[in-house]
């Protein structure tokens, strides 16, 4: 890969995490909620774990609009682990809830909550780059949403 295309790329990777930010601040904003940055919260830690662990046990893919070679902003879900997915898949997903019991479980302890509580966690976009291998991928930025019950908040 050239110097001109690792920038390139590199200028995706970061173009992507500004989005994402702006979007969860978006979101925050419009609902009242506390936004904090720094480490992983707690509960957000099995959950990205287990993504980690789908992604290299290959049980974890990208939607079929999103690639390694091209960084956008991305949205994993807990409740339906198979794919990272970009914004139209997300709506997609989203459409499909409809309030039975399965939409209010809670994905840190996996009991029934009313109120469940919306969390989201942001994984920043990155390249790899080796090129004495010549290989080069880049992640996505992915935000991890997830919903809590009060006794795991």
């Amino acid at each position: 890969m050239s110097d001109t295309a690792r920038t390139a790329l590199l200028d995706q990777v970061d173009a992507a995490n500004r989005n994402t930010v702006a979007a969860l601040l978006a979101v925050a904003d419009a609902v009242n909620a506390r936004t904090t940055t720094g480490p992983l919260p707690t509960k957000a830690l099995p959950l990205v774990e287990s993504l980690a662990l789908r992604l290299m046990e290959g049980r974890t893919t990208l939607c079929r609009d999103l690639s390694w070679a091209h960084p956008a902003p991305a949205t994993w879900m807990p409740y339906a682990p198979g794919l990272i997915r970009c914004a139209a898949c997300v709506r997609t997903v989203l459409a499909r809830i409809k309030g039975t019991d399965q939409d209010f479980r809670c994905d840190g302890c996996g009991k029934y909550s009313r109120p469940l509580y919306p969390q989201a966690a942001m994984i920043p976009g990155q390249m790899l780059d080796l090129p004495e291998v010549q290989f080069t991928v880049s992640m996505p930025t992915i935000t991890v949403t997830y919903g809590l019950c009060r006794r795991c908040r």
